[in-house]
């Protein structure tokens, strides 16, 4: 019953025949005063044993050479089933082990996968996002020196129209200024000439002092005459003060 029970639990599953075999083997390796016994019934002319019978011998055999002698070869036997008892329970249970880390490692990945995929997604979707606001504010940045450009030209073409508006004021005030100093020079020039004239004519032709006041009033008119028309046209015909 021992050599059933150790059979039975083995984790390797073997056929009956290689069981049968090794089991041979080993008897006729560790009782080698079974072989005489066995020699002369596979000699003999006269053996009418039936194979049957050879069987249930040999089973019988093998059963008892499998029984421990004593008990220190029970207690080994014992100590190496508990030790395969505990091998295979540890091996299953490291394997088991490593199973559920290993759906724990796969359900981990999967997570952090998913994690990445939606914070990439929100990555892109925000870099759009400041995109689209760079771009409006570019627009809006380029509209609004777009007003301000357009407003300083014409703050400026209004400035200068101003200044050219002043300076053409500024101009003929000078102008209407040259031309009084001129017209006036002119006439100071034109009545000293006139002096010059009527003294030169009293001179030269003894004209009585009775009639140089008439001369005198001739010259006077002359001049007013001549003063009244433009002082750019003749003013060159005249010598100036120190002339």
């Amino acid at each position: 019953m021992a050599s059933t029970c150790f059979v039975s639990s083995d984790p390797f599953v073997l056929s009956n025949d290689n069981v049968l075999m090794d089991v041979q083997t080993a008897t006729r390796i560790l009782n080698p005063a079974a072989l005489p016994e066995q020699i002369p019934l596979s000699t003999s002319p006269s053996l009418d044993i039936p194979i049957s019978s050879l069987s249930l011998t040999e089973e019988k055999h093998l059963e008892t050479s499998f029984i421990p002698r004593n008990d220190d070869e029970k207690q080994e036997l014992n100590a190496s089933k508990k030790h395969l008892r505990e091998t295979i329970a540890s091996i299953e249970k490291n394997w088991k082990a490593a199973e559920e880390e290993k759906y724990r490692i796969k359900q981990e990945l999967e997570d952090l996968m998913e994690k990445h995929s939606m914070l990439e997604v929100d990555f892109l979707k925000e870099k759009e996002d400041k995109l689209i606001s760079h771009q409006d504010r570019y627009k809006a940045l380029q509209e609004r020196h777009k007003h301000e450009l357009e407003d300083m030209k014409k703050a400026g073409h209004d400035a200068l129209s101003i200044i050219v508006e002043e300076f053409k004021a500024l101009l003929q005030s000078t102008v209407e200024q040259r031309e009084e100093v001129i017209e006036k020079q002119h006439i100071t020039v034109i009545e000293k000439q006139a002096q010059k004239c009527e003294q030169l004519l009293i001179a030269q032709f003894l004209i009585p002092s009775s009639s140089c006041p008439s001369l005198h009033l001739f010259f006077r008119l002359n001049t007013r005459c001549y003063s009244a028309e433009s002082p750019r046209n003749h003013g060159a015909d005249f010598p100036s003060e120190g002339g």
